[in-house]
């Protein structure tokens, strides 16, 4: 845990961190905190509840990163626990522990359990209140009990807000003939815990930070709406696309399938609508905000990952009929439309290949328009194949094995080797493809040797690339365990023997390096006196004017393997000091990488 977190390309925990607990901090060291800095007042409004936590630990533990970093930890085991509370008794050990295994290993999900920031402690009471809301009986009492617990993830982190129009969707549309309630008192019910303590909350703030109308935007700067590309861009060329590809592959054919055979009523079916709802409205109402870090992605795989468990559970409940149902429309215009559905995710990616490889040859990588034309073109020419070849195998092969094989190994070079754009991105994702594709014919022709003849176990098909995926991410993990660094420790430890307790430190961007000093920390609108030092990214904007200070050390610190194209493991942290200070040891300029 005192390690520098790895991720692919978020750098955001350097920083946030730091914001995320400065509340708590601030509060057991100096018995004050200033919320004249914007950056503090909005960190306060928008997670009450985590800064509350974290204040908590610091008392009982001390104040350390490790110790805030705990939070998170068992954050991420609580929700493991609520997974398998929730799924066993209502979906079987088979699919509950596909779910937790998946949940477990996932990159995203470990990554944030063990960074200071909220999003795991949120994402813990949200999977709670998701599973008194559809789990049976739904009764009224589980419907206002899953409504304290998103009042209480709202609390933790402001900006899943979004989940109060979601779940009231998921509550209408998971209702089932002969609940105890019906589909709206229950969604009433669930309303009324989040509108009062948030009412009160806004009152509260505005009492105490100034005004009422101030207070609440501080809160609507993080929900401006952003234009309609920027909306579809953020799952169209995301850093969120790579890494949940393979789940929405997998899900869209066992939807396909499922769509195809016909899922009969039952707790499995509502489960999975309502996990389907959850993934859906996060998305469509998330990225239509024009804030919308990578970090806020995390918060669609719970959801994903619950659906293709249930997914995969009806499937192979219903495996046996899976060829009757392709003979079935073998004749009418139904097999169209099925032959289409079943080969979007082979088409995108094959999109994907093409234009990488065109910008490898010096071509345009295309924009998003040109890109939804190809995916459409090659749609319907791949439909076209499939109809005309309608069978099991031929079924099998376009909208199965084919597609999951090449998410699954795109996922593996990736994670593994480092390749990041999935549209278009130059010659090392042209090679990346041509690896993928090459894994995935091999995968998917051993695949099919081990369907029967009636394509019965097409779950197991499913479950088999899920599975590979699992590897791959503890692979991923593993790796990064074994190439951790402490590059924050070396900085901490500099300014420790340098400055004396209480210095005031200017910082933005890097507040995390100072959670475990006794400095005070001066976000930009401080009012207190003028700072002593200057802690700053090397690839920040201007926010410091360094007149009257001089550069004493320069450090590399580790942002992950991928952070940038050019520069791809090390940015720099410099420390600037006022030159009427005391002069510091001489200038410390670290190498690049060790």
């Amino acid at each position: 845990l005192g390690s520098d977190p790895s991720y692919p390309s978020w750098i955001g925990w350097l920083g946030d961190e730091g914001r995320w607990t400065q509340v708590g901090r601030e509060w057991m060291l100096f018995g004050a905190v200033d919320l004249n800095a914007p950056l503090s007042r909005s960190h306060l409004i928008l997670g009450p509840l985590f800064q509350a936590i974290q204040a908590v630990a610091f008392r009982v533990f001390g104040v350390g990163i490790v110790v805030a970093r705990w939070v998170s930890v068992l954050a991420g085991l609580t929700l493991i626990a609520t997974a398998w509370w929730f799924l066993r008794p209502r979906v079987g050990t088979w699919a509950a522990a596909v779910v937790v295994a998946l949940l477990a290993v996932h990159p995203d999900l470990v990554f944030f359990s063990r960074v200071a920031i909220p999003e795991m402690a949120s994402l813990a009471l949200q999977l709670l209140g998701f599973a008194l809301l559809v789990g049976a009986p739904r009764t009224r009492g589980r419907a206002f009990g899953a409504g304290v617990a998103v009042a209480v993830a709202m609390g933790l982190k402001g900006t899943v807000a979004p989940l109060l129009i979601v779940f009231m969707a998921v509550a209408v549309g998971t209702g089932r003939p002969g609940d105890p309630a019906s589909r709206w008192s229950r969604c009433g019910l669930f309303v009324v815990p989040i509108l009062g303590p948030a009412l009160v909350f806004l009152l509260a703030i505005g009492a105490t930070m100034g005004s009422l109308q101030g207070s609440i935007g501080d809160i609507l700067q993080f929900a401006q709406l952003d234009s309609l590309y920027g909306a579809f861009s953020v799952l169209y060329v995301g850093e969120w696309t790579i890494r949940a590809n393979v789940l929405l592959a997998a899900l869209w054919s066992v939807g396909v399938a499922l769509a195809l055979s016909g899922a009969p009523d039952s707790e499995e079916r509502t489960l999975f609508t309502g996990a389907l709802i959850w993934a859906a409205g996060w998305i469509a109402l998330s990225s239509a905000l024009l804030y919308f870090p990578e970090r806020y992605v995390v918060h669609v795989h719970v959801p994903l990952v619950l659906a293709l468990g249930a997914g995969l559970l009806m499937l192979r409940s219903q495996e046996h009929g899976f060829r009757a149902a392709i003979e079935g429309v073998a004749r009418g215009r139904r097999r169209w439309v099925f032959a289409a559905a079943f080969v979007v995710p082979l088409a995108i990616q094959i999109t994907a290949a093409g234009f990488s490889w065109a910008a490898a040859a010096g071509l345009s990588a295309g924009g998003m328009r040109e890109h939804a034309g190809a995916v459409t073109l090659v749609t319907l020419l791949l439909a076209t194949w499939l109809a005309a070849r309608w069978s099991v195998g031929a079924v099998l092969l376009a909208g199965f094995a084919l597609p999951l094989g090449m998410a699954t190994a795109w996922s593996a070079v990736d994670l593994l080797e480092g390749f990041q754009v999935y549209w278009g991105g130059g010659a090392g994702d042209a090679m990346a493809w041509v690896w993928v594709f090459g894994a995935a014919i091999v995968g998917a022709l051993l695949a099919l040797r081990l369907q029967g003849p009636d394509g019965s176990r097409v779950h197991r098909l499913v479950l088999a690339y899920v599975g590979a995926l699992a590897i791959v991410w503890v692979a991923d993990r593993v790796d990064r365990l074994n190439r951790r660094t402490y590059a924050l420790d070396e900085i901490r430890a500099s300014l420790v023997d340098r400055y004396p307790e209480g210095s005031v430190i200017r910082v933005q961007a890097a507040s995390s390096v100072l959670i475990d000093t006794r400095f005070r920390v001066a976000y930009p609108g401080w009012d207190g006196p003028a700072p002593d030092i200057l802690l700053a990214l090397e690839h920040e904007p201007p926010y410091f004017d360094v007149t009257g200070y001089r550069e004493v050390a320069e450090f590399g610190a580790p942002f992950g393997p991928r952070h940038y194209y050019d520069n791809p493991v090390w940015d720099r942290i410099r420390i600037y000091e006022r030159v009427e200070m005391s002069p510091s040891p001489g200038v410390v300029v670290r190498p690049e990488s060790p």
